[in-house]
């Protein structure tokens, strides 16, 4: 580090020199992804007519409250509204969700941000007349709603988790994002209020393992949203079909998605277009591991509605050479809908980050497939299990009549897993795939 007169002023330049490049590591959390980084933090600052300080998470608190302190109050109408949708409601939770659903039928996303509009809000009477704003808009205007119910509700400015990690220690602008936090008696309840087709209180990944900033009605407070548990984020399949010599199967079953695993899959199924929509149920979700999948019919539950409920998807089609067969055996793979492949098992060597997931989760699948007469099961891949602190495997199966019966359970933990485990997890990867991709041969 040099310090330079020049003009006047003080520049500061740093050199740094033969610094070795960051290797490419797979599994690499965001924050991981820069070898190196050189933040400032100003002493004050002023933006518009607001002047703060970033001395301490109180004081840029303070500033972020004083963007909030002249945006007006909820019109007579909107509080009337209100007050219809909690009327003879007790439970706080209820009041929530109905509220939370009241701003989901209402408003849409749209971000219009001049002057200093990219960090303050709309007046709340410019932002319920129009129905329309950005996380900051919809934020105030979910907390102003929660407020005329008589619960109390906090703006908690966040980095996105898909764009980093907030540095606790350096209280300074490191934020994206802006939620409604509900402490409640039991819980504190986070509202993701640009979220469409969600339940209060459920959040996508990128606002989970998150540390933001609370600011409360005097100081500020770095507070941490957990991630989501496996449970919650749950695939479950139940198939049943047949098979034919010739590797043609048909197929029915029932897929049951929770959690983000939801999140996704509902995404798909809204925004696309009913051609696009099927060739995505073909191909990505149901038919990654069929080819020439094709779906006689199907239909859904729970994609618009019902978000406390899984996302269920019944199907029946075909999918011509499922199994491959010579003249006298059939060879077919049972993991029909997941299967890890042999590019997931990462590269031995040292390993000095965590190993880093989206979220933690849990695939659950189980198949009844009937053989032609005639065959029995001649060898396959033996039943495994595993389980270790970051993950659980296994398989089991049995061949009665011409009935296969196969499950298979795989769940992932933890979303970071420490570098010193990182060979112990290289390993399980491995010896998954390894066992994924067996086959079961018949006579």
């Amino acid at each position: 580090m040099k310090n330079l007169a020049k003009d006047g002023r003080v520049e500061v330049r740093w050199d740094l020199e033969h610094i070795a490049p960051l290797p490419e590591n797979e599994y690499t959390a965001p924050e991981d992804r820069d070898a190196w980084q050189l933040r400032f933090a100003p002493g004050t600052f002023r933006l518009g007519d607001y002047t703060g300080r970033s001395d301490s998470w109180d004081n840029f608190a303070a500033w972020y409250r004083s963007l909030l302190s002249d945006r007006g109050e909820l019109p007579e109408a909107a509080k009337m509204r209100v007050q219809e949708a909690v009327a003879g409601v007790e439970d706080t939770r209820e009041k929530i969700e109905r509220l939370y659903r009241m701003l989901q039928e209402d408003t849409r996303y749209v971000a219009i941000a001049l002057d200093i509009g990219g960090w303050q809000p709309h007046d709340l009477p410019s932002i319920y007349h129009n129905r329309y704003g950005d996380c900051k808009d919809l934020t105030i205007l979910m907390i102003s709603m929660l407020r005329e119910a008589g619960i109390t509700a906090y703006p908690a400015l966040m980095r996105t988790r898909n764009e980093g990690a907030v540095i606790t220690d350096f209280p300074v602008n490191q934020f994206n994002h802006v939620l409604a936090c509900v402490p409640t008696a039991t819980d504190t309840l986070w509202l993701e209020c640009t979220a469409d087709y969600t339940r209060s209180g459920d959040l996508h990944y990128t606002r989970e393992d998150c540390h933001v900033l609370l600011v409360g009605d005097q100081g500020g407070e770095i507070v941490y949203i957990p991630p989501s548990p496996a449970e919650e984020n749950r695939m479950t399949s139940i198939l049943r079909g047949n098979v034919t010599s010739q590797g043609l199967l048909k197929l029915q079953g029932t897929v049951e998605v929770t959690g983000n695993q939801a999140d996704y899959t509902r995404s798909k199924l809204i925004y696309s277009k009913a051609d696009a929509r099927r060739d995505w149920l073909c191909g990505s979700f149901l038919g990654r591991h069929m080819p020439k999948l094709e779906l006689a019919e199907y239909n859904t539950r729970n994609v618009e509605g019902n978000y406390d409920r899984p996302l269920v998807l019944e199907f029946n089609g075909e999918a011509t050479h499922y199994a491959a067969g010579s003249a006298s055996r059939i060879f077919l793979n049972p993991n029909i809908l997941n299967r890890t492949s042999p590019e997931r098992v990462p590269e031995a060597g040292e390993r000095t980050i965590p190993v880093y997931f989206n979220y933690a989760y849990l695939d659950q699948d189980s198949l009844v497939l009937e053989l032609p007469f005639g065959y029995t099961l001649e060898a396959g891949p033996k039943p495994l299990e595993l389980a270790t602190d970051f993950g659980f495997y296994k398989t089991d199966y049995r061949f009665e009549g011409r009935t296969l019966y196969y499950s298979r359970t795989y769940r992932l933990n933890q979303k970071s897993i420490p570098p010193e485990q990182y060979e112990d997890f290289r390993q399980f990867i491995a010896a998954v795939s390894k066992n994924d991709q067996g086959k079961l041969v018949f006579r």
